[in-house]
């Protein structure tokens, strides 16, 4: 019965998965709120969220606010590149139940707010492979991906993914390897330079680049989501692999580059200079992507059923009684 309520077009399915997860993640006030380290944060989240941070009640709002509209924007790629072959809000209630499996996932981030501008990128990027080559979404795919590192400076790894993307669809055009370079480039020379004219000196920082393995810091609770969000992955990735033989060409290599994403996470968890469950923000795309397939082509209803069930049922346990 949920599979086939959230397979439906109908915009109050959207209504209603908001409203479940926002109960879900109201749990995060029954204990003590989590706080980010101040000190820590990336200048220009300091600079333009700072106080949204300090308040445990806007820092709900704009948390869940920012996942509402990461969930609308995948929910739109999925159904750009015809990852399902019908309109359908299964996307967006995966998507937002995964992010709101953790308080630190669920809150807002640098993470969180890189993940936005990261799944902007993707968007991009997917919507020129179904096209003639486009120097333009290149450009824009680097853009957004160097507004995802002034949040998150581990982002940078992300530039490797324009490549894979151009070997899967655009490998005749060498520029297309480049010109993600020149996007990300300039959009830390227009921030850091509209920053620099603003505070009346120059602000960058070299060390923003430097990449620091971040393994000690490691708390149990990370490792727990971990093993979770890797299960997830593999789990519900694996069987998709197998049925990517029926599919077309061009959603058979999107699926095989969300894998590619998922994969370049893993390095930017070790060296996200800011330790917390709120990293895995950005592997979220290729996760839902996943389980978003096997549930919508699931002939086994009651089978899909108890995975969403169970997602919720996890989610509750983490938000309200892990705590």
């Amino acid at each position: 019965m949920a599979t086939r309520f959230l397979n439906s077009g109908n915009p109050i399915v959207i209504i209603a998965v908001i409203i479940v997860c926002t109960a879900l993640r109201a749990g995060v006030f029954t204990g003590e709120f989590p706080q980010s380290n101040i000190q820590a944060l990336p200048f220009f989240y300091d600079l333009l969220f700072i106080e949204l941070q300090k308040s445990s009640v806007l820092n709900f709002i704009s948390g869940l606010l920012l996942a509402i509209i990461q969930g609308l924007v995948f929910n739109r790629m999925v159904q750009e590149q015809k990852l399902i072959t019908r309109i359908s809000n299964l996307p967006f209630a995966v998507f937002l139940l995964l992010t709101s499996l953790f308080p630190q996932t669920a809150l807002l981030s640098p993470q969180l707010v890189a993940a936005t501008f990261a799944l902007l990128a993707l968007k991009v990027l997917f919507s020129n492979a179904k096209s003639t080559f486009s120097i333009q979404k290149y450009f824009q795919t680097g853009l957004f991906l160097g507004i995802a590192g002034l949040f998150e400076p581990a982002a940078l790894l992300f530039l490797i993914f324009p490549f894979f993307n151009a070997l899967y669809f655009h490998v005749q055009y060498f520029r297309s390897f480049t010109i993600p370079l020149i996007g990300f480039a300039l959009s830390y020379y227009l921030a850091y330079g509209f920053a620099s004219v603003i505070a009346g000196r120059f602000l960058f920082d070299w060390q923003h680049f430097l990449l620091r393995p971040q393994m000690g810091s490691f708390t149990g609770y990370f490792y727990y989501a971990s093993v979770l969000f890797t299960s997830l992955l593999i789990g519900f990735g694996f069987p998709v692999l197998n049925k990517l033989s029926i599919e077309t060409v061009q959603v058979r290599k999107v699926y095989l580059l969300l894998f590619w994403w998922a994969s370049i996470c893993l390095p930017v968890f070790i060296f996200s200079g800011m330790q917390g469950l709120a990293v895995f923000t950005l592997a979220m795309a290729s996760i839902a992507a996943m389980i978003s397939y096997l549930l919508f082509y699931s002939k086994r209803t009651l089978i899909s059923d108890f995975i969403i069930y169970g997602i919720v049922v996890l989610t509750f346990i983490n938000n309200w009684v892990l705590r």
